[in-house]
């Protein structure tokens, strides 16, 4: 999906903590994760973590799943 007011490319990600499924985002190219980058969590109950990406897969064009490690 392209955002034609920006002109950037629209991903759906999953992401996976620990191998569970966590929640999915809409980002831009500039805000899609790289393998090794560290990525804050939120989570519901307001606690916050920090998780390293250790694996993308492509699922399609625009839909990625993105594996996080806790540290």
């Amino acid at each position: 999906m392209l955002d034609t007011q920006n002109h950037h490319k629209i991903c759906v990600v999953d992401y996976y903590l620990d191998g569970y499924y966590l929640n999915w985002k809409e980002v831009n190219e500039e805000e899609f994760p790289a393998i090794g980058q560290f990525h804050r969590l939120c989570r519901n109950s307001g606690i916050e973590l920090d998780a390293k990406v250790i694996k993308i897969e492509e699922q399609s064009e625009t839909e990625y799943r993105v594996f996080l490690i806790s540290s």
